[in-house]
């Protein structure tokens, strides 16, 4: 789209990684410690407010920052449905920038779940990173719930540009 960004997940940035990203105009998606998902617990609610917001209010000086994510590829988990809850709370904060609510809903990955992605095969390198190759091994096509899916015995290559 034209233009240079950065996104720190999982626990966001160092203070003198904003303060570089300040200086040449870097933009910044940042999300808390509450993004990796949190345990079912009475406590998560208040633990996950509280990640948020201290990222918040720590960081929301830093002109660089663009967005704020609250979740990083969650499962329809009490963390999510708390997270579809908290945008007055980021709002109270900071009225001013995005708010992303999940990077991806991945239920399918994880082996126990029925979802699509558990029914393709997936290949990357021994790093684990990019090119990653998506096959769908069945006669039958694999729909998604992100209006996109696999044809039947169709491959996929991922390579970043």
């Amino acid at each position: 789209m034209g233009f240079n960004a950065i996104r720190f997940i999982w626990g966001g940035a160092e203070r003198y990684q904003l303060d570089l990203c300040d200086e040449i105009g870097l933009m910044v998606y940042e999300e808390s410690f509450a993004s990796s998902g949190m345990d079912a617990s009475p406590k998560m609610p208040e633990l996950f407010d509280r990640s948020v917001g201290e990222l918040i209010r720590r960081d929301r000086n830093h002109p660089s920052i663009v967005i704020w994510g609250l979740l990083n590829e969650a499962a329809n988990n009490p963390a999510f449905h708390h997270a579809t809850q908290m945008l007055p709370l980021v709002r109270s904060l900071d009225n001013l920038r995005l708010v992303f609510l999940n990077a991806g809903r991945y239920d399918g990955l994880v082996a126990s779940s029925p979802g699509p992605f558990s029914r393709t095969h997936l290949w990357s390198t021994a790093t684990g990173g990019e090119p990653w190759i998506v096959l769908n091994p069945e006669n039958e096509p694999i729909a998604t719930p992100f209006g996109f899916g696999w044809p039947p015995r169709w491959t996929i290559r991922f390579i970043a540009s």
